[in-house]
C-alpha cells in the first residue's frame, strides 16, 4: 500500500495509459471486453482497490476505503447490453459503481497474453525457465495465451501440487491423471486453459496446470499421456492483485493501493 496519503491526485487518464502501455489491449480475445467500463479519464484518483471479480462485497469495500478506482481482472460488461436493470445483479452493481463514483478498469485476456502479465507472472512463482507462449500472439511473438518452460529440476506431479498448495495456497485440486508422472516440462494458463490442451501435448509438455478444464479436455489429455493439475479457476487468477498492485506502486509511488480482502471462490467444497 502507499504511504504518501498526501500526494497529489492522479488523473485515472495517466492510469489507464499506463496499464494499456504494459498490457495492450490489442492483445485481448476478440470475445473480449477489457479497458474502461466506467468513469471519466478526467477523474483525479487516490485510491485504487484491485480485485478479481466485480461483486457486492467487493464493491462495499470500495465504498468503506473511499477508493476512486476498482481495477479488476474480469470485466463487469462482457457483452453489449440494452439496459442498466437493477434488478438485476449486472445492472445493480453498474448503478451501484456510478452512484458512488467509482471507476471501473479491467485487464483480462489482455493481461493473461501480455509479456510480464499472468501467466508470466505465474511461470515465475513457479521457477520456470526458458518461458515461451504456449498459443502465440500473431500480434507480438513474445505474448500469447499459457506459457510453457523448464523445471529447474524434475519433480513428480505429486511434488507439484504440493508446490502449488504453498505458492497458490491451494488446500486441493483435481489431478485426472498420471500423478506419479515426472514433469520437467511444464505448461499452464491460469483461469479456464482446456482448450490449449492440445497445444501443450504439440510441444512436448509433461504436464499442463490450469484453473479449470473440461471433461472431454480431460479425456484428450488423458489420451495423449499428458498429466493436468485443475487448481481453481479462482486460485489461479487471484494471483492478479499482487501483480496489479505491484504494478501500480512502481508506476505510482503516491498511489493508495488496496487489495481486496473479501472475495471467495464461488465454488463451495461439501
Amino acid at each position: 500500500m502507499g504511504k504518501n496519503r498526501e500526494a497529489a491526485p492522479i488523473p485515472l487518464l495517466d492510469i489507464v495509459e499506463n496499464l494499456e502501455r504494459s498490457f495492450p489491449p490489442d492483445l485481448a480475445e476478440s470475445w473480449d471486453n477489457v479497458g474502461l467500463q466506467t468513469g471519466r479519464r478526467e477523474r483525479k484518483i487516490r485510491n485504487v482497490l484491485i480485485s478479481l471479480d466485480v461483486v457486492s462485497e467487493v464493491l462495499e469495500e470500495a465504498r468503506t476505503l473511499s477508493a476512486d478506482l476498482l481495477l479488476t481482472h474480469h470485466p463487469l460488461i462482457f457483452h453489449p447490453i440494452s439496459s442498466v436493470d437493477e434488478d438485476k445483479p449486472q445492472g445493480r452493481l453498474l448503478a451501484d459503481l456510478i452512484r458512488k463514483k467509482i471507476a471501473l478498469y479491467s485487464l483480462h485476456t489482455n493481461l493473461d497474453s501480455a509479456p510480464g502479465g499472468l501467466n508470466d507472472f505465474l511461470a515465475s512463482l513457479l521457477d520456470l525457465r526458458d518461458i515461451r507462449p504456449l498459443c502465440e500472439s500473431p500480434r507480438n511473438p513474445l505474448a500469447g495465451l499459457g506459457r510453457i518452460g523448464k523445471l529447474g529440476s524434475g519433480m513428480t506431479v505429486k511434488e507439484l501440487m504440493g508446490k502449488l498448495g504453498g505458492k497458490l495456497g491451494l488446500r486441493e485440486m483435481s489431478c485426472p491423471a498420471f500423478p506419479d508422472t515426472n514433469v520437467r516440462v511444464l505448461a499452464l494458463c491460469t483461469g479456464s486453459g482446456g482448450r490449449l490442451v492440445e497445444f501443450a501435448v504439440a510441444q512436448g509438455a509433461d504436464a499442463f496446470l490450469t484453473g479449470e478444464i473440461g471433461y472431454h479436455e480431460a479425456l484428450l489429455a488423458r489420451e495423449s499421456g499428458l498429466a493436468v493439475l485443475a487448481c481453481g479457476h479462482f486460485q489461479t487468477e487471484r494471483i492478479s492483485i499482487d501483480l496489479l498492485a505491484a504494478h501500480l506502486e512502481a508506476a505510482f509511488p503516491g498511489l493508495l493501493v488496496f487489495r481486496s480482502q473479501v472475495e471467495s471462490d464461488p465454488f463451495v467444497r461439501v
